[in-house]
């Protein structure tokens, strides 16, 4: 479980999960490479707005990082111009 891996099942609370048929039906929601950059740009976007650049610039930095040689590199150069 996941709860296991990520050290959070300190209590049990994974095995409450498994008896509760209506959380075991609820679907995990993946994200691709597409929408994490998509999930940068905003947030640059967000900080920029609110007036703080030096955090807007260090996430536009390290998306730079991250795409660099990916599909998504056009996109997130475009966003930090």
């Amino acid at each position: 479980m996941a709860y296991q891996t990520l050290g959070l099942d300190v209590d049990g609370s994974s095995k409450q999960y498994l008896k509760n048929e209506k959380l075991q039906q609820l679907k995990i929601m993946r994200f691709g490479e597409g929408e994490r950059a998509k999930v940068f740009t905003c947030y640059a976007k967000a900080l920029a707005l609110a007036k703080r650049t030096k955090s807007a610039n260090k996430i536009m930095l390290e998306a730079i990082v991250q795409f660099t040689d990916t599909q998504w590199e056009v996109d997130i150069l475009i966003s930090n111009s």
